[in-house]
């Protein structure tokens, strides 16, 4: 095992940035934190400050063109990144101010960047393709300190497909000493942490259910009636399709085996649209169609979770929500109907539901520059997910 590249300092400062599926805005956090000398893997995080910086529409839009396209053009993808390095520099000089705090304070950045493509492979040598724009070494440039960035990368070559990454942060900062917690993120694709008292972060059952947020977040988008359906309240004034729901529940991606990854690539809306048109079914209509893609949504988290839940075990068991699903408040109510399992969000804790993910990032930052990385696939084999780019 590789030893840890540089020994933490007894207190640093760390930048966190990352843009989800949505692609209209960049999260950008600032975070104290202490190493944990009896715990390494484990340092105390404050989150200082936090801010959701909204994209140009232009960018927007060019997020959304070039996004999950096998044809993207590489000469566009290069500017687009470079465009979104400028973007992000900026961003981050914000979130310091705010902060109070000079950009030279910063000891490390955290960028997952933006997902333009992700694709799991049915063969080959590497389990899945990914990649994600971040413009890390012109932000090691501009800030004068390490970047971390291209986390999926050093998991796809490990063994794994790149995705999920959450369970490294369940497991270190989540997991209950005396009960069942299960991890549920609700971006625009939901997935899952299994965290049971005493296991390994080997051991730990985990990965993507299918769609969360994305479908509902496309339908509402294309009647524009605004980016998303807040608290649920439009989906569950519908009436669920129970035979396009049928159909869309066919999908192969929800009878394979987890560990797995999905995204956009794999549900989307126009794909869903092709389907429903392909079987010969009637289209619902708009709120009918939002309370199936919730209840679809619902149904494929509430039978993943249940694939590693025991009866017997679900009574002192609790499902902690993050992500924009954490918000809606009808989807919350369907999955613990179908689970039969207290469902609560992150804000209830000590943590952001909306910000976990900054969390994770400026975590999985730290582990790679001042840790030997967390024994993802054996006992006793660090992984380092990110690359470093040094000013």
């Amino acid at each position: 095992m590789s030893p840890a590249f540089w020994k933490p300092p007894q207190a640093l400062n760390a930048a966190s940035m990352l843009s989800g599926t949505s692609q209209d805005g960049l999260d950008t956090g600032i975070y104290r934190i202490t190493p944990n000398a009896a715990q390494p893997m484990k340092p105390r995080m404050e989150l200082i400050a936090a801010r959701t910086t909204a994209f140009p529409d232009a960018l927007t839009a060019q997020l959304r063109q070039l996004s999950f396209r096998a044809d993207a053009p590489v000469r566009e993808l290069l500017l687009l990144e470079q465009q979104f390095a400028l973007f992000c520099a900026d961003a981050l000089k914000q979130a310091a101010q705010a902060a109070r705090l000079d950009s030279t304070d910063l000891s490390f950045i955290a960028t997952h960047g933006q997902t333009l493509y992700h694709e799991r492979m049915s063969g080959g040598s590497f389990k899945a393709v990914s990649l994600q724009l971040a413009g890390a070494d012109y932000l090691a440039q501009q800030f004068g300190c390490p970047v971390v960035s291209d986390f999926r990368s050093g998991h796809i070559a490990a063994g794994g497909e790149g995705a999920p990454l959450a369970p490294i942060l369940d497991h270190y900062c989540y997991r209950s000493p005396e009960r069942l917690r299960i991890m549920l993120n609700l971006g625009g694709i939901a997935n899952i942490t299994v965290l049971r008292p005493g296991e390994a972060l080997v051991q730990t059952a985990q990965g993507d259910t299918g769609p969360a947020n994305k479908l509902m977040d496309q339908l509402m988008q294309q009647h524009g009636r605004g980016p998303w359906d807040a608290g649920g309240e439009i989906a569950a004034s519908g009436t669920v399709d129970e035979a396009v729901l049928a159909l869309l529940l066919q999908h192969p991606y929800f009878a394979q085996p987890f560990p797995k990854s999905t995204g956009p690539e794999a549900f989307n809306l126009p794909d869903t649209l092709e389907r429903i048109a392909a079987a010969g079914l009637p289209l619902p209509a708009f709120t009918d169609f939002m309370a199936t893609l919730s209840a679809l949504t619902a149904r494929s988290v509430s039978e993943g979770i249940l694939r590693f839940v025991k009866p017997a075990e679900k009574a002192s068991a609790e499902i902690l929500v993050s992500g924009g699903g954490a918000r809606n408040l009808h989807l919350l109510r369907q999955i613990q109907s179908q689970t039969g399992i207290t469902v609560r969000s992150l804000d209830e804790t000590c943590a952001s539901a909306d910000f976990k993910e900054l969390q994770l990032f400026a975590l999985l930052g730290y582990l790679t520059l001042f840790t030997e990385g967390p024994e993802l696939f054996e006992p006793g084999k660090g992984v380092r997910l990110g690359k470093i780019s040094l000013p």
